[in-house]
């Protein structure tokens, strides 16, 4: 599995680290915003400043083109302040506020090949913002930097910033990678670079967490041990975790408010994404898996105690990243929804969330509208409440599912200094992005959540519409109920509803689920037993008779059996074949003896005289 920082910018989630924030709470302001231009943009991940945001984000230059980095500043409202774009194709990874209110960031650039460099920069908001310092650094081979900190009790009070990243590992093939971390202050100036020494393919560099008493947690993946590292500030290894058994990789590790650390993460090459809580000792405390996702990014637990993760996967019938809130209940994650943010938009990109010290969520995404917008992609930005009410939230379902999984303390890599590399000064420009409000373009809308009952086709759907009420629904099968509780067959199944608002607003939705059950029925069939043929020498079987008592988890459709017909004595084997709902078949075989009870008629001919030849005399 490779996912060096290179190509973490372009997954389709980016990780998220929730940054030092200042101490004072601000109030933000809900918005819903797209910013762009006629080209490709995206915007990754949101960093906090008071009440205004930095933005880090892409910009595509030509039709086609590699993006460049950009960093972005907003106002309170979301208004657009100015864009900076590196001159380079290239990503921001990370990103971490200074106690100035300048930002340090952190990337690399773009393709992600043995001819790309790592870049660390310092954005002031002075003279309409300007890069203080711009630099890329190069080593052999492929490389980037991946997380960046602000830790409060460093090795060196002079040197406060920790980043990792990774570097072409000679060991191995082009495309293997060794853990770098390095300490640097906000004028990026080393003060050293270090290199985790390993045999293997790593990265554990995913995420990059800091404690109040100096530690680091780290986590990725050691060749194919899914790892979480804890280290002191000069990063020495002192412990870890690692899943027992399986191929595994971390995406991001949160505190718990109550001690502890949550941590998201997916097997692989075959993918189950996973939650997982553990206490200060990295001791497992439960294990959960998620269905429906396709990819596992984000965690992170918000001051009521409610813990989010980000994900992507195939919800209102697009492929887009979605916010999951769980509680945990007596040692167990329980789901409470899955929301996502849609305005009828074509297509979506990346997507990642931040949490405001407000108790705000900021989610930023690229994303295409199918009306406004500037020309393609555009770059998305949201802040709304907890529950992510706005005029675009939509709401789905997925399960997940508590399961034990068994632990081990991995192997520690010995770290080494590291010669760093002499940075080389480079350019960026000012761009001016256009931008609009997302909801004043949409008056009404609506949509569905369609809830399974058990799982044999009865189904519960629940509109949410947005609009002026009261609002009328006609549905495509002619019902004007406003939800709808239904059995449905087996196979594709099509729901559309159109509403209608007290303005005369209309707006409308549909969505195919199909229905499946692949457990067979069970065949049970009676014991063997005795016919009596007809005086046709013939017996005809029904269904009735040799089933004994054949069952289905939902619904039997038919039985049948085979032969039907009996002609003759003897012992017959009739096999049962039991049809559900679906489709599934079980079969089964007994016995049948048929035998006649009518005796055979015996007719005599008639007496005849036999006259024997004279005795010899």
């Amino acid at each position: 599995m490779k996912c060096s920082p290179f190509s973490l910018s372009t997954r389709a989630l980016t990780l998220l680290l929730i940054a030092l924030l200042p101490a004072t709470e601000t109030n933000s302001q809900d918005f819903q915003r797209l910013y762009g231009t006629n080209l490709d943009n995206a915007f990754t991940k949101v960093i906090q400043h008071g009440s205004n945001y930095y933005v880090l984000g892409q910009d595509q230059t030509t039709s086609g083109g590699t993006p460049h980095a950009t960093v972005s500043r907003l106002d309170a409202n979301g208004i657009h302040q100015w864009t900076l774009s590196l001159n380079i194709p290239s990503t921001w990874n990370d990103a971490v506020l200074t106690p100035a209110g300048d930002l340090l960031v952190v990337g690399n650039t773009l393709p992600g090949d043995a001819s790309n460099n790592s870049i660390m920069g310092l954005v002031t908001t002075s003279g309409g913002g300007n890069f203080t310092w711009l630099r890329t650094y190069d080593v052999p081979g492929r490389e980037g930097l991946a997380r960046i900190i602000r830790n409060p009790n460093p090795q060196n009070a002079s040197f406060p910033y920790y980043v990792i990243g990774s570097q072409f590992d000679a060991n191995g093939p082009a495309t293997w990678d060794d853990i770098i971390l390095m300490n640097i202050n906000a004028a990026g100036t080393f003060n050293w670079k270090k290199r985790y020494t390993s045999v293997d393919d790593d990265e554990f560099g995913r995420d990059l967490e800091v404690l109040s008493n100096g530690d680091m947690m780290i986590s990725g993946n050691h060749g194919s041990q899914g790892v979480i590292y804890k280290m002191d500030n000069a990063g020495t290894l002192i412990n870890g975790i690692t899943p027992s058994g399986l191929s595994f990789s971390y995406a991001d590790v949160a505190q718990s408010s109550g001690g502890g650390f949550y941590a998201v993460g997916n097997t692989f090459p075959s993918f189950t994404p996973y939650l997982m809580k553990y206490d200060n000792n990295l001791l497992t405390v439960w294990d959960a898996t998620i269905s429906g996702l396709t990819s596992i990014n984000q965690v992170w637990e918000e001051a009521s105690g409610g813990i989010y993760v980000v994900g992507h996967g195939v919800f209102h019938g697009l492929s887009r990243a979605v916010l999951l809130r769980f509680t945990e209940v007596a040692n167990t994650p329980s789901l409470d929804w899955v929301k996502y943010l849609d305005n009828s938009e074509t297509s979506y990109s990346g997507g990642s969330i931040t949490y405001l010290t407000s108790g705000q969520i900021a989610f930023v995404d690229g994303r295409t509208p199918s009306t406004g917008g500037f020309g393609q992609l555009c770059a998305f930005m949201s802040v709304s409440d907890a529950d992510i009410l706005s005029c675009m939230t939509g709401e789905d379902f997925t399960n997940a599912l508590s399961l034990s999984l068994l632990y081990d303390a991995p192997a520690l890599p010995a770290i080494e200094f590291f010669d760093f590399p002499t940075g080389t000064d480079i350019l960026s420009a000012a761009l001016n992005w256009q931008q609009e409000d997302v909801c004043d373009n949409n008056p009404c809308s609506t949509e569905f959540i369609i809830t399974p009952i058990g799982n044999c086709g009865h189904y519960q759907v629940t509109t949410i519409s947005n609009g002026a009420s009261p609002f009328l629904y006609t549905w495509c099968d002619g019902s004007t109920f406003q939800n709808l509780d239904v059995q449905l067959p087996c196979g594709p199944n099509l729901f559309c509803v159109t509403i209608t608002d007290s303005e005369g607003c209309t707006a409308s939705y549909s969505e195919s689920i199909t229905v499946t059950d692949n457990i067979p029925p069970i065949a049970r069939c009676a014991l063997p037993f005795g016919v009596v043929l007809n005086s046709n020498c013939q017996y005809f079987l029904t269904p009735g008779q040799i089933d004994g008592g054949s069952s289905d988890n939902c619904q039997i459709q038919s039985l049948s059996i085979s032969p039907a017909i009996l002609t003759g004595c003897g012992v017959f084997p009739i096999t049962l074949t039991v049809t559900d709902w679906c489709g599934n078949t079980s079969t089964c075989t007994t016995d049948v003896q048929a035998i006649e009870d009518v005796p055979p008629v015996i007719v005599c001919p008639q007496n005849v005289t036999v006259t024997a030849a004279t005795s010899p005399p």
